[in-house]
This record gives C-alpha cells, sequence and structure tokens, in this order.
C-alpha cells in the first residue's frame, strides 16, 4: 500500500518501543548489512534476504526481556508468536531461525525441528544470514559500539574482514574468530579480524 513504512522501518519502530539496548541493536544490524555487500560475491542472495538480516539484527536480542540465559531461543519463540511484526511465511521463520542462531549451537535439522522442517534452499540461506548475524554481533559483543565500519577482503582461503574502530585495540589482527564458525562452515572460507583505528 502506498505510504504505508517498509518492513524494516516497521521493524525498527517496534524494536525502539520494546527494546532497552537500542545502540546495541543497530549496530548489530549495521555490521550485519556491511557483512552482506562485503561477501556478497559468495553468498548470492537478494535484496530482501539483506532486508530479513537486518531486521534478525534489530530483533535478535528481544528475548533479553525473560533474562541472558537462553535468550536466543525466546527471541526466536517471541519472532515467530508476535503478530504486529510485518512478516509473512517463510520470513517470519528465517527471521526468527537468524535471531536465534546469533549464538550458541549452530543450525542442526535433527536437533531443531523448525529447522528441520524447511527445505535445503531456506536451511543455505539461514546458515548465511545467521552467519553474518554472529558475526555482528560478536563484533559489538561488548555493547559499545567500538567498530565503525567494515569491509571485507576475499582470498582464495581466508576471508579477512576489515573493522574501522573508534579506538585502539590491543589485539591488532584476530586470527581466530570463535563466532565466525557458521561462516566458515557455509562458505567454506577462515575469517580473520583486522582492527584498524578511525
Amino acid at each position: 500500500m502506498k505510504g504505508e513504512p517498509a518492513p524494516v522501518d516497521r521493524v525498527r519502530d517496534w524494536v525502539h518501543s520494546h527494546v532497552s539496548d537500542i545502540a546495541h541493536a543497530e549496530q548489530v544490524a549495521f555490521l550485519a548489512e556491511r557483512l552482506f555487500y562485503g561477501l556478497a560475491p559468495l553468498h548470492a542472495l537478494a535484496s530482501a534476504d539483506r532486508d530479513l538480516l537486518v531486521s534478525a539484527g534489530l530483533l535478535h536480542d528481544i528475548g533479553w526481556s525473560g533474562g541472558r540465559r537462553a535468550h536466543h531461543r525466546r527471541s526466536c519463540e517471541m519472532i515467530r508468536s508476535d503478530r504486529n511484526l510485518p512478516f509473512e511465511e517463510p520470513d517470519r521463520t528465517i527471521v526468527a531461525l537468524v535471531a536465534r542462531y546469533h549464538r550458541r549451537s549452530l543450525p542442526d535439522p535433527d536437533r531443531h525441528p523448525v529447522y528441520g522442517a524447511l527445505d535445503e534452499a531456506n536451511r543455505a540461506r539461514i546458515r548465511w544470514l545467521g552467519g553474518m548475524l554472529r558475526l555482528a554481533d560478536w563484533l559489538d559483543h561488548d555493547h559499545e559500539q567500538l567498530v565503525a565500519d567494515l569491509r571485507c577482503d576475499i582470498d582464495t582461503d581466508v576471508i579477512t574482514v576489515r573493522c574501522r574502530v573508534r579506538r585502539p585495540v590491543v589485539e591488532t589482527v584476530s586470527e581466530t574468530v570463535t563466532r565466525a564458525d557458521l561462516l566458515e562452515e557455509v562458505g567454506g572460507l577462515r575469517y580473520r579480524i583486522v582492527w584498524e583505528r578511525d
């Protein structure tokens, strides 16, 4: 309908009225979107998938309302059940699962029935989007918006994520990035982080 806000804008409005740490939600959504563009030569996802990723980034911590423990699973269930969020199926399930996989276990069709019920194309979308969200959340793990921007350099065996930071970082290169595990699994390449001063 003409004049109606885009779904991502409607999600952002919902988040701003329901989430206490808006800055972290916005930062994770921003970094996830930058990863989406930086990894585009590898994932071949559509612009609609970018919108789902940004939405999941904005919503990934809504489960904190019930406490830190298992908040990723609560976020998933809240997204799946809240009809005020502007999603139709299968997008609702994709956003919910991408938010669910921002921490802890990786997608497993045998252990996670909602994920297991999807076709392989949607599972692949969730692995890519979930991997980007995991890494974006890790890049703001201290909730201090350290990373001002990032870009991805893709080589034959490693992806270097160059993060422009707002203050010095003690470790200038992170060769082991545990929260890149899902991206490494789905894309078959290793990740490293280079911290560059803004």
